[in-house]
């Protein structure tokens, strides 16, 4: 299930649904205004489907006049996440903009091996249309990462099967985030296992990396856990998550892939306990930072927050962050 942003104050969620055929999900979805009042069909409106097919991912990135474009992942059957990648374009009343949905990639011999699926698709919005980038198993290697940008018209960029993003070993999950400039920054895990790397790279319009290598999000500290980046409101990039000695850690970093905070990392909490699961939000030239966190005297888990100065990423509340929700510990 994928839940947007509608632009104003509902929201837009997207769904593969099995009601039909236990083999072979459709794509259903929803519009709900502020109050959480359904704008479409009950129960969902049916907005994808492939005769013979099973939509099994979607990732979906909104417009600026309010539509919404997903790309779609089928395969024969629900077992696996997609041979074929599609996009489609619908408005606000769940209606199709395009005639055809847009071919982005294929399976099989080619420019990315011998691809046997896709899966965990992302999108970000880039001019008037969308950027998708995803993962590609292949044979006899970690797999890749894979991108295509669609424009507003459902004309795709790249030739197809699309283009493999620049200096990754495509190890493990990644996400996307736009840079601003038409193009976007792919960030990914260096592999499974705890103290591992995030990395980084920015490409433009064109699928060219902007740098001439990827960044070392973590600068050598490692993940233990969850991590996140949002934007800076500046053009850059705030970048925090769990190190491995559960700590939150965070950096800041530009389009060029300087870094801005000295040294880097800085921490937003370094307590002794376990700090897990961070997310950020900019405000201005503040940062604020939440994560969960077990320090006494919770059994479970409690909400801390602290507030950063995005000029120095100086700590501005308690060294150890402020309680904010405590449940209940006996």
């Amino acid at each position: 299930m994928n839940a947007l942003s509608d632009g104003g104050t509902g929201w837009y969620v997207f769904w593969s649904d099995l009601r039909n055929d236990l083999q072979k999900a459709q794509l259903y979805g929803q519009h709900f205004d502020a109050a959480g009042v359904a704008q479409w069909t009950a129960n969902g409106e049916l907005i994808f489907e492939l005769p013979g097919r099973s939509v099994n991912e979607i990732a979906p990135v909104l417009m600026d006049n309010g539509d919404v474009m997903l790309a779609v992942m089928s395969s024969a059957n629900n077992t696996n996440s997609g041979d074929t990648v599609r996009a489609i374009r619908i408005d606000q009343n769940a209606q199709h903009v395009w005639s055809q949905p847009a071919l982005l990639s294929v399976n099989g011999q080619g420019l990315f091996g011998n691809c046997f699926y896709f899966h965990d698709p992302k999108g970000v919005h880039s001019g008037d249309g969308a950027y998708f980038c995803y993962h590609g198993e292949s044979q006899g290697s970690n797999g890749f990462y894979a991108m295509q940008r669609v424009r507003g018209d459902g004309s795709v960029a790249f030739d197809v099967p699309g283009k493999q993003v620049p200096y990754n070993a495509g190890y493990a999950s990644h996400t996307a985030y736009p840079d601003g400039a038409e193009g976007m920054v792919v960030a990914w895990i260096c592999s499974g296992g705890i103290g591992t790397c995030e990395r980084a790279i920015r490409v433009d319009s064109l699928g060219t990396a902007q740098w001439g290598t990827n960044l070392d999000v973590t600068a050598g500290s490692g993940l233990g856990g969850a991590r996140n980046i949002t934007s800076d409101g500046a053009g850059g990039f705030v970048g925090v998550w769990s190190d491995v000695n559960a700590d939150i850690a965070m950096t800041r970093f530009d389009t060029s892939a300087t870094v801005l905070w000295n040294p880097s990392p800085l921490f937003a909490c370094n307590e002794t306990h376990d700090q897990q699961s961070p997310d950020v939000t900019v405000m201005g030239n503040v940062a604020y930072l939440a994560w969960t966190d077990n320090r006494p005297p919770a059994n479970y888990r409690d909400l801390y927050m602290q507030k950063i100065d995005m000029t120095a990423g100086a700590r501005l509340w308690d060294t150890d962050g402020v309680l904010v929700i405590q449940n209940d510990s006996y």
